[in-house]
């Protein structure tokens, strides 16, 4: 959910903020990683992370 809400929030789509990895998630993912010249595999990878600034700590 907290990768769903950066995504809203760097205006990409992500769908619903519901914690599944959808189609329209996945899309969104794909988009910002473009964007980001990261590699658009709608992977959650720490570089994916890092750009859109989500940790993996609570």
């Amino acid at each position: 959910m907290r990768v769903q809400a950066a995504l809203y929030s760097k205006g990409y789509d992500p769908g619903a903020i519901d914690g599944v990895l959808s189609t329209q998630t996945k899309q969104a993912l794909r988009k910002f990683q473009s964007a980001h010249n990261l590699p658009a595999d709608a992977k959650m990878s720490t570089a994916t992370l890092n750009a859109l600034g989500v940790s993996l700590s609570p």
